[in-house]
């Protein structure tokens, strides 16, 4: 998956993936906030 976004021309593909990843790691990491905080 990396490999053909590098393979593309520097244009919002990588900024579209950037935001993809910091949205799935954000999706991940609120619940576990959640549960500390709930301890």
């Amino acid at each position: 998956m990396f490999f053909a976004i590098h393979q593309r021309e520097h244009s919002g593909d990588e900024v579209s993936a950037g935001i993809w990843i910091a949205g799935w790691i954000y999706h991940f990491l609120l619940p576990l906030n959640r549960n500390c905080l709930l301890e």
